[in-house]
C-alpha cells in the first residue's frame, strides 16, 4: 500500500511573506516591529543595510519553517504507518478468527459470531485505520480556507487604514482652511 501525504504550506495567520502578522518588515513599510523604520541612507537604487537584514531574516524564516513542515509530514507518515500495520495486524487476526470459527463451530453459531467479528469489530477498525488521513485532510482543507479568510479581512483592514488616512488628510486640511478664513477675516 501506498502512502501519500499533501504537503502543502499551511499559512495560518501570517502575511504572503510567511512571517506573523505584524512581524513582516516587508509588510508593515520596512519596520521591524519595535516601531523603528529601517534605514533608507542607501544611495537611490541600492538596499540599505537594514533592507538587506529584514530580507536575509525573512528568507532564513522560510527556509526554516519549509525544514519543520518537511519534518513534521515525515514524523506523520512514520507514526501513522505504525498506527496503520498495528490496526492491519488486528483487522487479520479477526479475519483468522473468521474462518477458523466457521471451520469448528457449527453454522448456527459460526454465522453469528462472524456477522459481529465484521460489522462490529472489523468495520471499525477500518474506519480508524483511515481516520488519520481523513483528519489530515480536513485540518489542510480547514487550513486553506483560514488563509484565505484572515488575507481577506487583512485587505480590507489596509482598505480601511487608507481611506481613514485620505479622510483624516482631507478633514485637516478643511479644517485648516476653515481656521486661515477665520484669521483672514479678523484680520481685515
Amino acid at each position: 500500500m501506498q502512502l501519500t501525504l499533501n504537503t502543502q504550506r499551511s499559512n495560518i495567520a501570517t502575511c504572503p511573506h510567511g512571517l506573523p502578522l505584524g512581524a513582516c518588515p516587508i509588510c508593515n513599510g520596512m519596520a521591524s516591529g519595535g516601531g523603528k523604520k529601517a534605514d533608507f541612507s542607501a544611495k537611490p537604487g541600492e538596499m540599505s543595510w537594514n533592507e538587506c537584514a529584514a530580507i536575509g531574516a525573512f528568507l532564513r524564516a522560510q527556509k526554516l519553517a519549509r525544514q519543520t513542515k518537511a519534518q513534521d509530514v515525515l514524523n506523520f507518515a512514520k507514526v501513522n504507518k505504525i498506527f496503520q500495520n498495528k490496526l492491519d495486524k488486528i483487522s487479520h487476526n479477526i479475519t483468522l478468527f473468521n474462518l477458523n470459527a466457521e471451520k469448528m463451530l457449527p453454522r448456527i453459531i459460526s454465522v453469528p459470531i462472524i456477522f459481529i467479528a465484521k460489522n462490529l469489530l472489523q468495520k471499525p477498525i477500518i474506519f480508524m485505520r483511515n481516520l488519520p488521513m481523513i483528519i489530515q485532510n480536513l485540518s489542510q482543507k480547514l487550513s486553506d480556507t483560514a488563509s484565505k479568510i484572515i488575507s481577506l479581512i487583512g485587505e480590507k483592514i489596509t482598505e480601511n487604514k487608507q481611506k481613514i488616512a485620505k479622510l483624516h488628510e482631507k478633514l485637516k486640511r478643511k479644517i485648516t482652511s476653515i481656521y486661515e478664513e477665520i484669521i483672514n477675516d479678523s484680520n481685515t
